[in-house]
């Protein structure tokens, strides 16, 4: 008997049931609060949105470019304007449930771009986890010492000590290589003895740690085109949207962390900000960001089509 539908089906439920839940009490919290929400003075700085989404295209674009560096060191052969416009593609993906299609789209494309199955499929899982925990860390040291000291008191050391260690982890090359060596290993006996370059390591590591900082940039000048917010809170702003973006990137089941990123987000922004605005401010930073991921796609198609070149 196949089991996949029931599966998928019990995944489609769990997936209404976490996100609608949130949604859910979201959405009360806003109706209760409404005469909070109309009374408050949105004023809209629409060039701070502008210039926020040209930043979180760039950020993206980075990201990409850290996945794209790593392919080749894994022996993937592809030029960057493709590999690009693959990603941009398959990352739609993410809005149905699992990982599944983003994953499956991400191989079968970069299949027929003549780079090895091994490779497309070992491809996503070292990428993003150097990606989350990079953007962790970088989401930790923003606004970590103001979550630590004030919502979680009894667990300073033990938080502090996890930090520092991944922080080492990551920067300590021969531990990373051995450690994503036996990762792949375990899956993929083809790619034996994988030994990151020293430069390409360092390059990744830096092309995303970028990349989180202009992301984190870039949310707290959107937050500001929405709310008045200080420059010092600044760090505590885009902190807590690269802590939220990991935690809903974490949570597989929900297809790209929808509502659980946006619950998250409303929480930590709460501490300055009634969680009525902050749940208004989550919801439309999910609009904010899947619009610029759609704007970067348009752009790339045009670029790889070109169909002004045709004429």
């Amino acid at each position: 008997m196949d089991t996949k539908p029931i599966k998928r089906f019990f995944s489609l439920l769990l997936f209404i049931g976490i996100a609608g839940g949130i949604f859910y009490f979201m959405f009360r919290k806003i109706a209760a609060d409404w005469p909070i929400i109309t009374s408050f003075p949105w004023e809209i700085n629409w060039a701070s949105i502008i210039l926020s989404s040209g930043l979180s295209g760039v950020a993206n674009i980075l990201n990409l470019k850290a996945a794209h560096i790593l392919c080749e060191v894994l022996g993937g052969r592809i030029s960057f304007s493709r590999f690009l416009y693959i990603s941009c593609i398959t990352r739609t993906g993410r809005y149905l449930p699992g990982r599944l299609w983003h994953l499956v789209g991400f191989t079968i494309l970069l299949n027929r771009e003549g780079v090895k199955k091994s490779v497309s499929l070992i491809l996503p899982v070292l990428y993003q986890g150097l990606m989350v925990a990079t953007f962790w860390l970088i989401g930790l040291f923003l606004c970590g010492p103001f979550i630590i000291t004030r919502l979680l008191p009894e667990s300073l050391w033990f938080a502090s000590v996890v930090t520092i260690g991944l922080f080492l982890a990551l920067l300590f090359l021969p531990f990373s290589s051995n450690l994503l060596n036996y990762l792949i290993n375990l899956r993929y006996k083809e790619i034996r003895n994988f030994s990151f370059p020293q430069k390409a390591y360092y390059t990744i590591l830096g092309l995303l740690t970028l990349s989180g900082l202009i992301y984190s940039g870039a949310f707290f000048i959107f937050a500001s085109g929405l709310i008045e917010f200080s420059i010092k809170e600044a760090p505590f702003i885009g902190g807590s949207f690269l802590l939220a973006y990991v935690i809903g990137w974490m949570v597989f089941i929900v297809p790209g962390g929808l509502g659980v990123r946006e619950g998250v987000l409303a929480f930590l922004l709460s501490q300055w900000i009634p969680l009525a605005l902050s749940n208004i401010v989550a919801l439309i930073a999910r609009v904010w960001m899947v619009g610029v991921e759609f704007i970067i796609l348009l752009g790339v198609w045009i670029w790889v089509s070109n169909p002004w070149k045709r004429k």
